[in-house]
């Protein structure tokens, strides 16, 4: 087991090696912890064991084929076990990783899939701008999609610290100009429209898990959880806990 968290600890500081610190890497030793967060966060690459306990590496997989599509799989193993390849790729396509290869091998494989990573949110930031270039010269069209790519990024992202500068520099258009015709067609200041979104997907995790309310703040992307608890208490009108509380009390009393 030890040997296994080694090795976990040994990739991940491989991926940060690569990536030069700029990208978070999370370490699970559990399969079954590690699928649970794999459903909450869409991440860009997956590293995982083949051969684990209660949870493998096919359980990730095949999570991953049917709902996270765009997530690369890297697997690891101890031995070439070709049947399980041959598995796999049926699945999704992977690469592989024989945990006995040599570290420049080990690093040339992950810098591959990194760098393909990469490539394609080049290529799809691209058509993005380019579709915004195009709809601009359709006026109000334009902008109700460009409200509606805002949001859906908002809605993809609420685990980040998102911002009106940071929004606004990823579409490409100017911050005043953005938050005008955002509150045009949404009625709602953006940083408002964020703060609420945020805001029901903590309620959705409150309700529906056992996560601590520290927890829940950083899914949100809430840098402290004493921030987290200011601006749930000022929407909601109560703390977190007692809006658990509250959703817990009246489920057991509609079931009797």
């Amino acid at each position: 087991m030890d040997d296994e968290r080694e090795i976990a600890d040994y990739v991940s500081g491989l991926v940060d090696e690569i990536m030069r610190n700029q990208a978070k890497t999370e370490v699970y030793y559990s399969g079954s912890k590690a699928l649970q967060r794999i459903k909450e966060v869409t991440f860009d690459l997956v590293i995982s064991d083949i051969v684990m306990p209660v949870t493998d590496g096919f359980s990730i997989l095949e999570y991953i084929a049917k709902c996270s599509r765009k997530t690369e799989v890297i697997f690891l193993s101890v031995h070439r076990e070709f049947d399980y390849i041959y598995k796999a790729n049926q699945l999704k396509a992977i690469k592989y990783i024989v945990k006995t290869e040599d570290v420049k091998t080990i690093k040339k494989i992950i810098e591959q899939v990194i760098n393909g990573i990469i490539k394609k949110k080049i290529e799809q930031a691209q058509v993005v701008i380019d579709n915004l270039e195009i709809e601009k010269a359709d006026g109000v069209q334009s902008e109700e999609n460009l409200i509606e790519s805002i949001c859906s990024y908002i809605l993809d992202n609420l685990s980040n610290d998102l911002n009106i500068n940071q929004i606004a520099k990823i579409f490409h258009y100017n911050a005043t100009y953005l938050s005008r015709i955002f509150k045009r067609y949404k009625n709602c200041k953006l940083s408002s429209f964020i703060q609420e979104q945020k805001m029901e997907k903590a309620k959705a995790y409150l309700l529906e898990s056992e996560y601590a309310v520290a927890k829940i703040a950083n899914l949100v992307g809430y840098q402290s959880p004493q921030a987290f608890n200011r601006v749930f208490r000022r929407k909601i009108q109560m703390t977190p806990q007692a809006y658990r509380r509250m959703c817990k009390k009246a489920m057991r009393e509609e079931l009797g």
